[in-house]
């Protein structure tokens, strides 16, 4: 599923950066030699990571002031923001998904939304399905939006349609120092600013 540019958020601690309009994160790894002096061909190892966040916004009366952070230690996270619709799991039922339909009760779906349900089987969610009535030709298969935001209200983790199952969408977070940032603006056209974060620590995946 490709992902629009303007659905990548970053948040500095806990605050998306308003008017952003572009975001990079980077990162790097040294290489340390290990091959001797004879040889055509070097050898390396893997050593020490690190990684970066720069992002380009807007400059508006709210946020002119933030130039000020320079040097200042923040915890960044970047995200996916689905740009569809949200739903979140209410509640718990039995029942067990075969061809569309619920036919053992001693399974687990959760209600979404209306009249949907998403199939729970271990600790994978699966594509939900409607029904119109309690008869079996009323009820029928459907496929999730791929665009649409899916949260379980028992653990707060999000998911996103994959195009076989609901995958828990992860967000990258970590410490940062504000390293550099900088102001432009010419007559006629709108002030713009670049903010770069230097990376401080490791950059880990966490609940959405």
């Amino acid at each position: 599923m490709a992902i629009l540019g303007s659905k990548i958020i970053i948040m500095a601690d806990g605050v998306a950066i308003a008017a952003c309009k572009s975001a990079k994160l980077s990162g790097d790894a040294d290489t340390i030699e290990t091959s001797g002096s004879g040889g055509q061909w070097k050898t390396f190892i893997a050593g020490r990571k690190s990684w970066s966040v720069s992002c380009k916004y807007l400059v508006t009366y709210k946020n002119f002031a933030n130039v000020l952070a320079l040097a200042s230690a923040v915890t960044l996270k970047v995200k996916i923001k689905m740009p569809g619709d949200t739903h979140t799991f209410a509640g718990q039922w039995g029942g067990q998904v075969d061809n569309g339909r619920v036919v053992d009760p001693s399974g687990i779906y959760y209600q979404v939304t209306g009249n949907f349900f998403c199939a729970k089987l271990g600790d994978t969610y699966y594509r939900y399905w409607s029904y119109t009535g309690q008869g079996e030709s009323d009820r029928f298969y459907t496929h999730p939006n791929t665009e649409d935001l899916y949260i379980d209200g028992n653990t707060g983790k999000n998911y996103a349609w994959d195009g076989e199952k609901l995958e828990e969408l992860k967000a990258l977070q970590g410490s940062a120092i504000v390293k550099s940032f900088d102001m432009s603006g010419a007559v006629g056209s709108i002030a713009s600013g670049d903010f770069a974060f230097q990376g401080s620590g490791p950059l880990l995946a966490v609940t959405s």
